[in-house]
């Protein structure tokens, strides 16, 4: 398929950089644009030294290039910064920073940086080895991968995890693209590649300035709950991220359909059902469907300690005595570092990608995080941010009551709990995140009331909240401002699945009616501070008041 002329890159007349959005002039040398016909550096002598011979791909920094030394004949994958970014001095530092963390792995399961500077031309660039293999996307286009191959890649993966984690090294943004597998002696050897948007953990003062500045940045659909929120990360988010990629291995298919923005909010929010649920012809084992679950963890101390954790509990399987697989669901593993697995496995590793699809970069205008209690504002990049503002959510009535004051199943009903989230739902808390969440239940001519069951803690399932078998009374709505809802204490719960129906709602009626048609309520929903309400229960009581009249609007 042909790139429009709106995707279409261009090209700088001089430096030959590549851009992915016109510029009346190239930043750096004053060079005029051209759309990209043919890349204009393939088959040019790069850097002195480098014969580039093709483009292979590229990620969300730069293009990916196979070239060849022009002395030692030994190929390499030489990766070109965008050049809108380049011009950039904050990306230009994050980019060093990628070449600075690649340059300390020495792994077979990792591929490293050999070689990185600026062109005579001014082209940024980094020089990794080259790989022949096809990455996991590719490997897995065609359904499941068989059980024991997984897990011969899995432990192949934590492995060179580990020893970037041992490093001080997070990825954040491990997904199938990114995991070539390569044929090593007839042995399948994953490895891992594309250190792009890797992050120090002790990182020099100019890249934690980068990281306060609110870039989030990652594949949505790959994020841990922490990365989407904009939180904090460490080792365990890029366990996440490889729970997501084992499950996806196995069951053919992400734990959730939808965009990518889409899958995102999902695994913010909702707990991933169990692979078997979701493909009933997968079959791993209650043992190894325990280990990803806990990968899959909300909270990041609630996974694995580390990547060698899940590492001791694959071995662990091959040294179970028992080669059962059941299809019954399975408990939701606890915070143990190790958990028995399944029945002996063995497989060759598998592939791994050299260069990603293009990541998306998110930066948050309207959201708000949250660091050790401190506000911190975010730049949501333009995907993203004109993703959020296609809210989608699903509405969700008030009944009438009895009581007046505590309706029964209602939105308003219940105690208040401690606005702790992690007191909420102990298994996995609602992360504190102002994004929008949604529900994979279907739309209902006649919306309901939503309770969260508590007690199923493993699953968290969404349902109906228990009514009488009286005719549903009509909804009840505000006839003016001085007849607002009254509002008492608010759950954490309550309010986040909320915030989340009146998204999905709003969402509906954009793409019926246009955007203009929910500009004013759509601007009133995203004026509420959601990191707020996580935290403190009289913004959780206004917040919820001002959903109740976006609901009411909506009901007219």
């Amino acid at each position: 398929m042909s790139a429009t002329p709106e995707d279409r890159p261009f090209t700088c007349s001089q430096c030959r950089n590549v851009f992915r959005k016109p510029f009346p002039r190239c930043p750096k040398d004053g060079g005029t644009l051209s759309p990209l016909e043919r890349d204009p550096l393939e088959g040019v002598t790069f850097a002195t030294r480098y014969i580039v011979e093709k483009c292979v791909g590229e990620g969300a920094m730069g293009r990916v290039y196979r070239a060849r030394h022009v002395r030692i004949g030994r190929k390499f994958a030489i990766k070109v910064m965008f050049g809108e970014l380049a011009a950039d001095p904050k990306m230009r530092s994050r980019f060093e920073t990628e070449a600075k963390a690649a340059s300390l792995l020495d792994h077979p399961n990792v591929i490293s940086v050999v070689d990185s500077g600026e062109s005579p031309d001014g082209l940024l660039y980094l020089v990794m080895d080259f790989v022949e293999g096809k990455d996991l996307a590719e490997l897995s286009e065609k359904g499941p991968l068989p059980l024991p191959e997984v897990v011969g890649l899995l432990k192949a993966i934590c492995a060179g995890l580990q020893h970037a984690h041992d490093k001080g090294i997070i990825h954040r943004d491990l997904k199938l693209e990114n995991v070539v597998v390569v044929d090593d002696n007839g042995q399948k050897v994953p490895r891992i590649v594309d250190f792009g948007i890797a992050r120090l953990l002790e990182p020099d003062p100019d890249e934690a300035r980068l990281t306060a500045q609110g870039c989030v940045v990652g594949t949505p659909a790959y994020m841990s709950p922490e990365q989407a929120c904009g939180e904090p990360l460490d080792p365990r988010s890029d366990l996440f991220s490889l729970g997501l990629i084992t499950y996806e291995l196995i069951a053919g298919k992400k734990p959730f359909d939808g965009s990518p923005l889409d899958i995102a909010r999902k695994n913010v929010s909702l707990p991933a059902p169990l692979i078997h649920e979701r493909n009933p012809n997968a079959n791993p084992g209650p043992e190894l469907e325990a280990i990803i679950a806990k990968m899959l963890e909300k909270r990041p101390e609630q996974r694995q300690a580390s990547a060698q954790a899940v590492l001791d509990s694959l071995n662990a399987i091959e040294a179970s005595p028992r080669p059962t697989r059941s299809k019954s669901p399975v408990p939701m593993p606890s915070t143990g570092r190790g958990e028995s697995q399944p029945p002996a496995r063995t497989a060759d590793s598998d592939v791994i990608p050299l260069e990603a699809s293009a990541r998306l970069l998110l930066t948050t205008g309207d959201i708000e995080v949250f660091d050790d209690g401190k506000k911190r504002s975010m730049l949501i990049a333009a995907t993203v941010a004109a993703a959020l503002v296609v809210f989608g959510l699903v509405l969700v009535s008030v009944g009438k009551s009895e009581s007046p004051s505590a309706p029964e199943g209602s939105m308003l009903a219940g105690p208040a709990p401690d606005p702790d989230v992690a007191d909420v739902v102990p298994t996995a808390p609602a992360p504190r995140v102002n994004a929008v969440f949604e529900h994979d239940e279907p739309e209902r001519a006649t919306p309901k009331s939503l309770e969260v069951d508590l007690e199923d803690a493993p699953a968290r399932r969404l349902k109906r909240a228990p009514t009488k078998p009286a005719a549903t009374p009509p909804i009840q709505r505000p006839e003016t401002s001085r007849n607002e809802p009254e509002v008492g204490d608010v759950s954490v719960a309550d309010f986040r699945r909320a915030y989340g129906d009146v998204g999905e709602a709003l969402d509906r009626l954009e793409r019926s009616k246009g955007k203009e048609a929910v500009d004013k309520l759509a601007k009133s929903y995203r004026s509420i501070g959601f990191n707020d309400a996580m935290k403190n229960p009289a913004v959780r009581r206004a917040g919820f008041k001002k959903l109740l009249q976006i609901q009411a609007e909506l009901a007219r």
